[in-house]
């Protein structure tokens, strides 16, 4: 509304300017509200999708130590087969292992009892009595984590649940220890072991599984 400049505004007049200003208001609060969900959810997801990289990053990173230390054991393999080639063709008494006597059982004609087979180790004797199809944990941390969410399996757990139930009530805003424990949960999700959910706005839980034991 508008009003001359040489004109007094009546009250009946300003009332009506007021609740158009409030009108105003309440369509520019609810435009930005609505533009807040739509930013809450994008954040979300993108930290959803940042959480998964950071978990690639960290397994392709072990994978690649592995890789490295394989490598490295191979290339001290083949320069000590290499020196020793070289050694024996340097040794000046050409000294060559004699073949073994042959068996006077085989000389007779007589068939030489084979020897057993050592017997394959049971659940017991390895120390584990788990299924078959029971998954295997290896890790201090990623057991730990199995361990506390296997106490209460229908519950939906975050990292940050878990990271105050391992290390204290001091880690309920430690962003870096939930990062830490969502890392180690997502290597579990990619094992099997636990189950991922993505709920409205970007939230993540995790569930127990499978079985799983130790390794």
């Amino acid at each position: 509304m508008s009003l001359a400049d040489d004109l007094t505004p009546s009250p009946d007049w300003v009332a009506k300017d007021m609740e158009s200003y409030v009108r105003e208001c309440n369509a520019a609060l609810l435009s930005r509200e609505e533009h807040k969900n739509r930013l809450r959810v994008g954040i979300g997801a993108l930290e959803c999708e940042w959480e998964q990289t950071d978990a690639e990053c960290v397994l392709i990173t072990a994978n690649r130590t592995k890789a490295e230390s394989v490598l490295a054991a191979i290339n001290a393999a083949t320069q000590e087969g290499a020196e020793l080639r070289q050694s024996r063709m340097q040794d000046p008494t050409g000294a060559r292992a004699e073949a073994p006597e042959p068996d006077a059982h085989a000389a007779d004609g007589a068939t030489a009892p084979e020897p057993e087979e050592p017997a394959a180790p049971t659940d017991t004797d390895s120390g584990t009595s788990s299924s078959p199809s029971a998954v295997r944990v290896t890790g201090e941390r990623a057991i730990e984590v199995m361990r506390i969410i296997e106490r209460e399996p229908d519950r939906d757990w975050t990292p940050k649940d878990v990271a105050v139930r391992l290390e204290g009530e001091n880690k309920e805003q430690d962003t870096a220890a939930h990062h830490r424990f969502r890392s180690s949960m997502d290597n579990l999700v990619r094992k099997k072991a636990l189950h991922k959910k993505h709920v409205e706005g970007g939230r993540c839980f995790y569930r127990l599984a499978a079985a799983w034991v130790a390794a």
